[in-house]
């Protein structure tokens, strides 16, 4: 990520790297204006190549060194325990059409592992933690296009009092997205894409830009569609 002053409006702005690949702005959209004021990223504006070549110049040995993207080398159901209990997967009307081995392995949007036959490929609608069921449907079940936010952080602007036109990331891997972001009841923001978007999932961050600038973000609360 990159970090400018802006001399105008006299706030710190949180930008994209310059490497789309490597970019972390997702990340932290909640850096304050108070740390962005104490913080350096000196690899926002190199590109990884270009930080393998720095470090083969001078010497280290770890500029060939394979990627690693996990936080964990053993198995996610060792850390879960007793919640990767077994339990119904349900289509959108509720009727069983399998089983699943524990709601901690299944994301919103996922097809492949449902381990269902089906007429048309299916997706993970919804995760019921409460009653322990995966709720799953076909794709034109999973396109939705208005949901709010909560526990918003702002970073280049203070808030929002009036609709404004932004780009939305609802995961760290997906390409920004045309929106509207505008301020709803008990200090929420109201989000709609601009085409339906699958993949929504409360509790997830939703991240606001301009262009390559961070706005702020919050996390997803619900979906309004």
């Amino acid at each position: 990520a990159r970090i400018e002053h802006n001399s105008a409006t006299g706030r710190y702005l949180l930008k994209k790297g310059i490497d789309p690949k490597k970019d972390q702005s997702y990340f932290i959209y909640r850096l304050s204006q108070d740390l962005l004021a104490h913080t350096f990223f000196p690899l926002g504006g190199l590109r990884k190549e270009q930080v393998r070549a720095i470090a083969r110049e001078a010497g280290l040995e770890v500029h060939d060194k394979e990627e690693s993207q996990d936080f964990y080398s053993g198995r996610y159901s060792d850390l879960i325990g007793e919640k990767n209990a077994p339990g119904d997967i349900v289509d959108s009307k509720g009727r069983v059409l399998g089983r699943h081995n524990g709601i901690w392995n299944y994301t919103i949007g996922q097809r492949k592992g449902l381990g269902i036959a089906y007429s048309e490929p299916l997706y993970v609608l919804r995760i019921d933690v409460k009653n322990n069921r995966i709720f799953v449907g076909t794709l034109t079940e999973t396109g939705q296009s208005t949901f709010t936010v909560t526990d918003c952080a702002w970073s280049a602007i203070a808030g929002i009092d009036a609709r404004l036109n932004a780009t939305v990331k609802i995961r760290s891997a997906s390409e920004p997205a045309e929106a509207t972001i505008e301020p709803a009841e008990n200090n929420t923001v109201k989000v709609s894409f601009r085409t339906p978007h699958s993949g929504i999932t409360p509790g997830q961050s939703a991240v606001f830009y301009n262009d390559d600038v961070v706005l702020g973000g919050g996390i997803i609360d619900s979906i309004a569609d």
